[in-house]
């Protein structure tokens, strides 16, 4: 919660205990290989070339993904602990919600990757969509920055909006992400020698008139 407010984003390593990072693991590839997953209308526009599925805690377990059921209702506890702790308060909303799905994405290998986004731009004032804080946790075991690419880079902005720093964070399993949604411009390096899975909660704001993107 500290670090959240002091700096707009957090990264916290080893957030699973070992063995539930590798069940995590499995839960997701076996996720990814069921065909669950879709990609998405930027691909078209070449901005991102992930494939993303929808669910919750219940609609895992009913597939019988206990570990990755287990990991949504961690986001959630997360996000309500950033609520309540009122870390969540400085990203700009007074009134927020836990929502009810998370998103789970695959980059195939190959050069997958996002493009620099922010995950909610703030136009004129005005919010593009509901989102306050995203919170990210990964599923990659024995991940090798160098050989398989795929970190998110978190482009750190000063005084003006000009970027000062960048961080990468590698997405080994069980490493969690934080970070204000209309603050961090970050992106999602080229991955290339394996897949890279991620689950990803928003924390929204409930007030905004937008349609939640």
């Amino acid at each position: 919660a500290k670090a959240l407010c002091a700096s707009g984003f957090a990264v916290v390593r080893g957030a699973l205990r070992e063995q539930d990072a590798s069940a995590l693991a499995r839960d997701m590839s076996a996720l990814a290989d069921s065909g669950a997953l879709a990609a998405t209308v930027q691909a078209k526009m070449n901005t991102r070339q992930d494939d993303i599925g929808w669910l919750d805690e219940r609609e895992a377990a009913s597939k019988g993904l206990r570990a990755l059921s287990g990991a949504i209702r961690l986001l959630k506890a997360v996000a309500a602990e950033a609520v309540a702790t009122g870390a969540a308060s400085a990203a700009g909303a007074a009134a927020l919600a836990v929502p009810q799905r998370a998103m789970v994405a695959c980059y195939p290998p190959g050069g997958a990757a996002y493009v620099p986004h922010m995950d909610c731009s703030v136009k004129d004032g005005k919010p593009t969509n509901r989102r306050v804080l995203t919170c990210c946790l990964y599923a990659n075991e024995r991940w090798d920055a160098r050989e398989d690419g795929g970190c998110l880079r978190l482009l750190i902005g000063g005084k003006g909006g000009a970027i000062e720093d960048a961080l990468e964070v590698a997405p080994e399993a069980g490493t969690l992400v934080i970070f204000r949604s209309r603050e961090m411009l970050h992106e999602v390096l080229a991955t290339r020698g394996r897949r890279r899975l991620a689950i990803t909660l928003w924390l929204f704001d409930t007030l905004s008139p937008s349609n939640i993107a």
